[in-house]
C-alpha cells in the first residue's frame, strides 16, 4: 500500500518539489526548503534500507526501487546543498560514498572469481550481486540523469562527493569492460549508468588536461594538503587510471567501425565506450 502510494504521489507532484520562487516549473507553486529537505532525507533513508535489507522485500523489491527512482528524480540538489541542514547534506554525501564502496566490492568479488551460479556462493556475495543489479545501477542511472538534466552537478558533485563519484566512475568502467558472465548480463545497464554519469559530472574526466580551467574540479577547489588528506593522487590524470582518454576512446570506436567486427567480439565498445 505505502510504496505504490509514495511512488504515485511523487510522480504527480514532482515539479512542485523541483520548483523554486525564481524558477517556477509547476503551476501549483513550489515546495519550501523544508519540504525539499524531507524528500532528500526520505531518499537517503530508503536507499540505506534497501542497501542493507533488499532481501527482505522479496517480490516487492521492484516497488521500493521504483520509489527510489522517483524520489531521486524529485531531489532539488541545488537548494538542499546550498541551504539544507548539515545532517541532510551529510546523508546525501553518504549515499554516494556507499555507492562507491558497493561498486568496489562488486568489482573485487568479480576479480576474485566469487560470482558463480552455484548454491555454495557466499551469502554476502549473493546479496551484493542482487543489490547492485536490482537497485544500485538503475537508481544511480536515474539519479545521474536527473542531476545532468537540471545542471545540479556544479552544486552537488564537489569536494568529497566528487571523490566518491570518481570511485564510482572507475568501478563502472572496470565492470563494464570485464568479460565475466555476470557482466555480460549487466553490461547494458553499466553502459547506461556511465552515459548518465558523463552528463552529470562537472569535470572533463576524459580530458584531464583541461581541468586546470575547471572551477569545479577538486584539484582547483582544494589545496595540496587538503587533497593529501583525502588520499588523492598528486595529478588529476591519475584519478581515472583505468579509463582511456577521449582520443583513445574515439580510436576504439573507429577501429570497431572499420573492422566490421561483430558485437560479441567487442561488446564493451558497443555498450560502454560508445
Amino acid at each position: 500500500v505505502v510504496l505504490p502510494l509514495v511512488d504515485q504521489y511523487f510522480k504527480n507532484h514532482r515539479l512542485y518539489f523541483l520548483s523554486t520562487a525564481i524558477r517556477p516549473i509547476s503551476s501549483g507553486g513550489h515546495a519550501s526548503n523544508k519540504e525539499k529537505e524531507m524528500v532528500t532525507s526520505l531518499f537517503c533513508k530508503l536507499g540505506l534500507l534497501v542497501r542493507h535489507r533488499i532481501s527482505l522485500f522479496g517480490s516487492h523489491a521492484t516497488s521500493i526501487v521504483n520509489c527510489l527512482h522517483i524520489l531521486g528524480q524529485t531531489l532539488d540538489a541545488r537548494t538542499v546543498m546550498k541551504t539544507g541542514l548539515e545532517m541532510v547534506k551529510a546523508a546525501l554525501r553518504a549515499f554516494f560514498d556507499n555507492a562507491a564502496e558497493d561498486l568496489e566490492k562488486t568489482l573485487e568479488n568479480l576479480k576474485q572469481g566469487q560470482f558463480t551460479h552455484s548454491h555454495s556462493q557466499p551469502k554476502g556475495v549473493t546479496q551484493i550481486i542482487n543489490y547492485t543489479s536490482v537497485a544500485l545501477l538503475p537508481v544511480l542511472s536515474s539519479l545521474f540523469e536527473h542531476i545532468g538534466q537540471n545542471l545540479f552537478g556544479e552544486d552537488l558533485i564537489l569536494d568529497d562527493v566528487q571523490v566518491s563519484c570518481y570511485r564510482i566512475l572507475n568501478s563502472l568502467y572496470s565492470l563494464g569492460t570485464n568479460n565475466s558472465i555476470y557482466v555480460e548480463r549487466q553490461r547494458p545497464a553499466l553502459g547506461e549508468c556511465l552515459a548518465a554519469f558523463s552528463g552529470a559530472f562537472p569535470v572533463a574526466f576524459l580530458e584531464p588536461e583541461l581541468n586546470k580551467f575547471n572551477n569545479y574540479s577538486i584539484y582547483i577547489t582544494k589545496g595540496s594538503q587538503d587533497r593529501t588528506a583525502l588520499d588523492l593522487p598528486s595529478q588529476v590524470g591519475e584519478m581515472c587510471p583505468v579509463i582511456p582518454s577521449l582520443e583513445k576512446s574515439l580510436e576504439e570506436i573507429m577501429d570497431l567501425a572499420e573492422s566490421g567486427l561483430h558485437y560479441t567480439q567487442m561488446p564493451h565498445v558497443m555498450e560502454v565506450v560508445c
